[in-house]
């Protein structure tokens, strides 16, 4: 009998960004869905093509992307995708520098908080497992230094049929402290470029500890709990601290709740 793919493979997509028809990059996607609205969620980085601290053009040739590729499943068929695809500015076809971005970032914090939401649509005959397919223990405790996982598409890999790469990591600060008044937290992983946009997710197959009583559950079989996305490592150098960042989930739901446009990175 074969082996059922687990549920957290479904979540991601690979991203390849583009101006016009040139290709600027890779990176990774996943699936929220808020009423009847879904979104693809990633970095503000990787749709601006820009340093989310100090603005700087990240392609060596100053490219910015316009538009985003990516992979979405077949209805009734898991495992099976279709390519799909999604223009990062309403006036992306109309413009060279086009001016009226489409995805949605913090209301507060803006592309501080290095996360944004692209609003889709699903081409007919797809179907995407959202986020929430993995957040099934939104309570699950978790702990410094305990394992989780980062899934996506380091250099643009993937772990065969269009599934994400596994990625351990450790959770390096304490999960309940934000960083720099932000929320985000770090975690220990080799990650490697193309995995900026991923979910990082624990998962669980036995006994674990939940906010509120009973203290300790144990489920019927394996549970997850979504954590955040991941927005790349801190440094330039890849043997320097093998510290990625994290921006903790109520992060994406405050974007999700609170809709607020970014601005054009052709205009900055």
């Amino acid at each position: 009998m074969p082996t059922p793919i687990d549920v957290g493979s479904l979540v991601t997509s690979p991203l390849r960004l583009f101006y016009r028809e040139t290709e600027l990059g890779t990176a990774t996607g996943f699936f929220a869905r808020r009423g009847d609205q879904l979104f693809l969620v990633t970095n503000w980085h990787v749709v601006s093509g820009r340093d989310f601290q100090d603005g700087h053009v990240l392609d060596p040739n100053q490219g910015i992307p316009d538009r985003v590729r990516f992979l979405v499943g077949c209805e009734g068929h898991d495992g099976e995708w279709m390519d799909a695809n999604s223009l990062l500015y309403r006036d992306a076809d109309a413009n060279q520098a086009p001016e009226e971005p489409l995805w949605l970032e913090h209301a507060h914090h803006g592309h501080a908080i290095d996360v944004v939401a692209l609003p889709i649509a699903l081409p007919a005959g797809a179907a995407v497992r959202t986020i929430d397919a993995v957040n099934s223990v939104p309570k699950m405790v978790v702990k410094v230094s305990q394992s989780v996982f980062v899934l996506g598409y380091p250099i643009a890999l993937s772990g065969g049929r269009g599934f994400p790469i596994w990625k351990r990591a450790s959770i390096a600060t304490e999960p309940a402290i934000s960083l720099d008044g932000l929320p985000k937290m770090l975690v220990d992983t080799a990650t490697r470029k193309g995995m900026s946009g991923s979910p990082v997710i624990a998962r669980a197959d036995g006994e674990f500890d939940v906010e509120g009583p009973p203290a300790a559950y144990r489920p019927p079989g394996r549970v997850y709990r979504f954590l955040g996305v991941y927005s790349g490592r801190l440094g330039s150098d890849e043997m320097q601290a093998q510290l990625g960042i994290v921006w903790r989930e109520h992060a994406l739901a405050e974007i999700l709740e609170a809709p607020t446009i970014g601005a054009s990175s052709f205009t900055m």
